[in-house]
């Protein structure tokens, strides 16, 4: 299982690059939490493995032409750091 540091490492991966930062420590800095979910429901769903749920803010001050901030989650599988679902735009 990772670990909640490889989680957060994982997830600043998959979200490098514009809204979320163009570097490291920019996506570092929006994201909010980092939570093991074992049961219950996610965002997209039932839990069937556990996950990691990452919560992500980014500020209006940080994203051109919006005028609402970014704030969502994206939870990743706890075993092998896969994304599983995220609530937030622009990820492919």
């Amino acid at each position: 299982m990772l670990s909640e540091v490889s989680a957060k490492s994982k997830a600043v991966k998959i979200l490098m690059g514009d809204p979320y930062g163009k570097n490291k420590k920019e996506v570092e800095k929006h994201i909010k939490s980092v939570k093991l979910l074992k049961n219950g429901t996610e965002d997209c769903g039932g839990i069937k493995t556990p996950v990691y749920e990452i919560h992500v803010v980014v500020p209006v001050a940080d994203i051109k032409n919006q005028d609402t901030p970014l704030d969502g989650k994206l939870y990743i599988d706890a075993k092998n750091g896969n994304l599983q679902c995220a609530g937030l735009p622009y990820l492919d």
